[in-house]
């Protein structure tokens, strides 16, 4: 059923009808004649032929016809009927976020997006990274997860959204990792980094984080502002080496500095590199985390992190909220379906809640169109080696 547009009607008189002849031209002079009004009805809602019996044939198919009457409801032929092309039929669905994109989690390919290259701040999604290079760390040290690490007076007092760790507080690098990735803490993130630092430093690891025997006997302690600084130089040396061709970090934890950039399409790729590091998949898929820490008067202190992805609850995986004033707020999250993951990013919706709206949009959307292309054909199954998303689709909205 199609609808004929309406059209203003200013105030008239019957007489002023008398205007429409048979042809639909105007002509001011034909006289009303009222045994022609049926005949004006009956024109307002034919569409496959005209009253007219000198018509051509040509006009039996004529889509819309003049209408008197507004708002008229008339029935297109089946043979008339517009076809929608095969991306028309998968438009993905409006939200209120700045940017967004979709990735294939096991080739980092982007499959979608939209201002995906556009860089922009994206608040705690920096932590990503930020666990990432601990996470890698950790392959080249030893026992990294057991190393005790002292809060500093500095990251103690960071503000923001915080894992209630208090100067002189000691934790291990593990507990820090769930206190960065559940609570979002920016003192974790902090912490994290001086130690970190610290040991990259003591090491001499290069752009691979290998650790060398060089300066390892060395006595000197680096300061907590150089730690940083080499942890952040971790950050961007990896973001290079995955391919983050617009992305730069300042700082460890996402708290609003200008320069600290990245795009929604670089996040994507970022996220579908940690996720395949079994300790960052079991860390962001936490609900909920008790950990123990001895305060600086020797006595243990118990904290309970909660994870702020309320996505989890829904069946969704991972990965990290984040919101500031410039940033807006931002949501990374995956989902599995059949030999497929895909991973999903909004930056800068319109509120905190529209956020965790917005991603279940983006990714039922995307295994509808992904379906609809044929990724998920029997063919397929049966062959049991995934192929390339990005053979299925078409980014021509």
């Amino acid at each position: 059923m199609y609808f004929l547009p309406r059209v203003p009607v200013r105030n008239t008189s019957w007489s002023d009808l008398s205007s429409t002849t048979a042809e639909g031209s105007d002509n001011s002079s034909t006289d009303l004649n009222l045994t022609k009004m049926p005949e004006l009805g009956l024109r307002a809602l034919k569409f496959s032929s005209c009253l007219d019996s000198k018509s051509s044939s040509s006009q039996k198919h004529t889509r819309l016809a003049p209408a008197s009457t507004i708002g008229t409801r008339a029935t297109v032929s089946s043979s008339a009927k517009h076809r929608p092309s095969r991306a028309t039929k998968h438009l993905p669905p409006l939200l209120s976020a700045k940017a967004w994109s979709i990735v294939d989690l096991d080739t980092g390919d982007l499959l979608w997006g939209k201002n995906e290259m556009e860089a922009r701040e994206i608040a705690s999604l920096t932590k990503i990274m930020t666990a990432l290079v601990v996470c890698r760390l950790s392959h080249q040290i030893d026992a990294l997860w057991a190393q005790v690490v002292c809060i500093s007076a500095k990251a103690s007092k960071m503000a923001g959204t915080s894992a209630r760790l208090r100067r002189g507080d000691k934790v291990t690098v593990e507990d820090l990792m769930y206190g960065l990735m559940l609570p979002s803490g920016n003192d974790a993130a902090l912490a994290l980094a001086e130690h970190i630092g610290a040991l990259l430093i003591s090491t001499q690891c290069g752009s691979t984080l290998r650790p060398s025997s060089r300066h390892r006997g060395s006595n000197k302690q680096p300061s907590a502002s150089d730690s940083e600084k080499r942890f952040v130089r971790a950050m961007n040396s990896i973001a290079n080496q995955i391919g983050l061709r617009n992305t730069i970090f300042t700082n460890p934890h996402g708290l609003s500095q200008r320069s600290n950039q990245s795009t929604a399409a670089d996040v994507g790729k970022l996220a579908s590199v940690a996720l395949q590091d079994h300790v960052f998949s079991k860390v962001v898929n936490t609900s909920r985390y008790m950990c123990i820490v001895e305060a600086a008067d020797g006595l243990p202190r118990s904290i309970e992190y909660i994870n702020t992805n309320k996505l989890l609850a829904l069946g969704y995986e991972g990965v990290k909220t984040g919101v500031t004033p410039p940033a807006g707020p931002c949501l990374c999250s995956s989902m599995r379906k059949g030999c497929y993951q895909l991973v999903a990013v909004v930056l800068a919706a319109r509120s905190v809640e529209q956020r965790f709206i917005e991603v279940p949009r983006l990714l039922n959307w995307a295994w509808t169109t992904l379906e609809a292309f044929g990724a998920f054909s029997s063919s397929l199954a049966e062959s049991h080696r995934p192929k390339r998303l990005s053979n299925f689709i078409s980014r021509d909205f």
